[in-house]
């Protein structure tokens, strides 16, 4: 079914964020009619949100009745509206379009905001009925939640939807959402510096030839080392107890758990170590492989003889379990 028509049998049940999803979804379909939107502020206070629809070979152009400064209900004081019906009737129109500025800018943020996070577009999926006779948000679109593989369960993921809502991220955001999930203190940081060696493609060659970077204007870099800046995320679980480090260690998923986390709140795929931060005496100190044993896997610390000191607190990276 076409946009317009969608909208046309269902316009008294479309919510403006409905309105701003469903051209979401159409941007991702190919369709010949262009939709335009336009401000049509009406008189009556709780109006249907579109006002009218218009629908031509090349063009179709949905009106919406939202709030404007220079509308009916607008939150001006009288005086601006009089000077703009009395601009009207001299022909003088540069007030209002002055102010239909504000109306446009307002209207687009209202789409930007309106775009929810996917997970609360799948928990609703789910929770639709059959029997429900009102359009519901989920039924506007297939969510693009619903075609990504999650590591966590979808039903797990919409009680942390509070801390994935807001537009802005920050440090504290993923602290927050971390020590809810893990049940544990979390502190969250960012490496300043990270060396990395260069591939051989991007060391500096001189030569005479093509692919070489000694001529003019090029770019010449010495060595075979760099440095990337802000790069990775460190999340450091802070553990108590023996007990719930033995727990952390033996979870084979909440590794990726956690990664998969930071990464629909950050909403990109940014590199992530994981540290444990636990008493000394909570280590085992590492054992020689055996036929009975697996042994032990470097990286997961440096601890040779963790009861030395058994409550200095350190630091250690947490790595799945071997199996």
């Amino acid at each position: 079914m076409h946009l317009i028509d969608f909208l046309s049998i269902h316009r008294s049940k479309v919510t403006l964020s409905g309105f701003w999803r469903l051209l979401g979804s159409r941007d991702a379909q190919i369709e010949e009619t262009r939709i335009a939107y336009r401000l049509e502020p009406s008189s009556v206070e709780g109006s249907e949100v579109i006002a009218a629809i218009e629908k031509n070979h090349e063009e179709a152009k949905v009106y919406l009745n939202t709030p404007s400064l220079t509308g009916p209900q607008s939150v001006l004081p009288e005086y601006f509206q009089n000077s703009i019906v009395d601009g009207f009737s001299r022909g003088d129109h540069r007030l209002r379009r002055f102010l239909a500025l504000f109306d446009d800018r307002v209207l687009r943020l209202s789409r930007l905001l309106s775009s929810r996070s996917p997970l609360a577009i799948r928990h609703e999926n789910q929770q639709q009925r059959p029997d429900d006779r009102a359009v519901s948000d989920s039924a506007y679109f297939n969510t693009v939640a619903g075609n990504d593989a999650s590591y966590v369960e979808p039903e797990q993921l919409f009680q942390y939807l509070a801390h994935m809502m807001p537009r802005f991220r920050a440090l504290r955001g993923m602290r927050d959402l971390l020590t809810d999930f893990v049940g544990l203190r979390v502190t969250v940081s960012v490496t300043v510096e990270e060396p990395i060696m260069l591939p051989d493609s991007s060391v500096s060659r001189l030569g005479a030839g093509d692919g070489y970077l000694n001529q003019l204007g090029g770019v010449l870099m010495l060595g075979s080392q760099s440095s990337f800046y802000f790069r990775r995320l460190i999340a450091v679980v802070h553990v108590d107890s023996k007990s719930r480090f033995n727990s952390l260690v033996g979870d084979k998923t909440i590794i990726r758990e956690i990664k998969e986390l930071l990464r629909l709140y950050t909403r990109t795929s940014a590199p992530t170590r994981i540290m444990l931060s636990c008493a000394r005496k909570y280590l085992v100190p590492p054992r020689l492989p055996s036929r009975d044993h697996p042994g032990f896997r470097l990286g997961r610390t440096t601890v040779l003889d963790p009861h030395r000191k058994p409550d200095e607190i350190i630091e250690t990276e947490l790595l799945s379990p071997v199996t």
